[in-house]
């Protein structure tokens, strides 16, 4: 993209009137809060939309995102961009440790969750896939020492970028630094290919 282009996305900006739109329908739709702090955040990510879609205006591209056609073609591209995949592997952990010393030990005791029924476990806003796949270890390492231990995990996100990363399951070397290194041993692969992770 030529400097010129560059530099008029840059000078366009984001009105009161549009981002309070924009916050609503976040709001509203994807169940995101965007306090008017984060105004500049949401106008910066948005400026490579209007850039790819070669309109002038938030205003143009608000009118475009609300309307039929919009729905239907930008929804998915808004909500990529818009949305912030903070992930890691055994992200707060003492939520597993919890999950494994007391959680679970108490779910088996009083619900057979596991035993005689499958735990079922949801990863809500999954991401790339660390926390499911995090997940997946921990219940995995609970079933070697409580016996059989049927469970399914259901990872969802509303990023559709995200969701297709977490569904490759691959990931730079550095990403899986806080996984244990028994876990790296028994849960996870190196690739051979040393242009991939």
């Amino acid at each position: 993209m030529p400097d010129s282009i560059k530099d008029h996305f840059t000078r366009i900006e984001l009105s009161t009137r549009d981002f309070r739109r924009l916050a609503s329908f976040i709001h509203e739709k994807l169940g995101i809060k965007v306090p008017d702090f984060k105004r500049s955040m949401v106008e910066s990510r948005l400026r490579k939309r209007l850039a790819a879609l070669e309109m002038t205006s938030y205003t143009e591209y608000c009118d475009h995102l609300f309307s039929g056609q919009g729905m239907d073609q930008e929804i998915f591209e808004f909500t990529d961009v818009i949305t912030t995949n903070k992930t890691d592997f055994f992200r707060e952990p003492h939520h597993f440790s919890y999950l494994l010393e007391k959680a679970l030990p108490d779910l088996v005791r009083r619900t057979g969750a596991g035993q005689t029924r499958k735990l079922k476990a949801w990863s809500c806003a999954c991401s790339r896939g660390d926390e499911p796949y995090t997940l997946a270890m921990v219940l995995s390492e609970f079933g070697k020492k409580a016996g059989p231990f049927d469970f399914s995990i259901l990872a969802t996100d509303i990023s559709t970028r995200m969701l297709a990363t977490a569904v490759k399951g691959i990931y730079e070397e550095s990403v899986i630094d806080p996984v244990p290194l028994d876990y790296r041993k028994k849960y996870l692969l190196k690739s051979r290919d040393r242009d991939k992770s």
